[in-house]
């Protein structure tokens, strides 16, 4: 599955103005139990969704709220995150990796996804949202609330803002696939 690469992120999120909504698609490995892991299976997710850009998250109205509320306390963890675009792409120091920083919306995304299941002789087999055994993942990532900032590795970044291939196409071709 091709992702995008460095330049070709960086160009997008250069020319996108802070706050826009975008369509982003990415893949996701998923946390699997234990027991799934040890036997060589992952669970990929294909999503596409529109999120805003170039968000501060300091000025997100949930955030000033939780603030006010002391709902969020001080940060005490270590911040392994540099700026490469203000509020757009991170780099963290930790793992040497890009990412980029979008804020999901609460309604009206038009989410889109699919999984797909990778065996232990890396065979992939496509899994529809309504057939997904959701006791292959940990329960702690089926919880309700969505972050209001969710970063998202340069790795895994199928599209942004019409550049890369479409949903739609990759869904296609993993079903041509099974």
């Amino acid at each position: 599955m091709k992702t995008l690469n460095y330049d070709e992120i960086m160009s997008s999120l250069t020319s996108i103005i802070n706050g826009r909504m975008v369509r982003i698609c990415y893949k996701t490995d998923l946390p699997v139990t234990a027991e799934i892991r040890n036997r060589g299976y992952r669970l990929m997710k294909i999503v596409e969704t529109t999120v805003r850009v170039g968000v501060d998250y300091n000025h997100i109205s949930s955030v000033i709220e939780k603030k006010a509320n002391n709902e969020i306390g001080p940060n005490t963890k270590t911040n392994n995150y540099e700026w490469v675009i203000n509020n757009k792409a991170k780099y963290n120091t930790n793992t040497k990796k890009n990412y980029v920083s979008i804020a999901p919306l609460k309604q009206g995304s038009n989410s889109r996804s699919f999984y797909i299941f990778v065996d232990k002789f890396n065979n992939q087999h496509i899994v529809e949202n309504n057939q997904l055994n959701k006791n292959l993942v940990i329960k702690s990532y089926w919880k309700d609330s969505k972050p209001e900032i969710q970063t998202v590795s340069f790795d895994n970044i199928i599209k942004i803002n019409g550049l890369g291939n479409n949903f739609d196409s990759l869904y296609k071709l993993f079903m041509k696939n099974e």
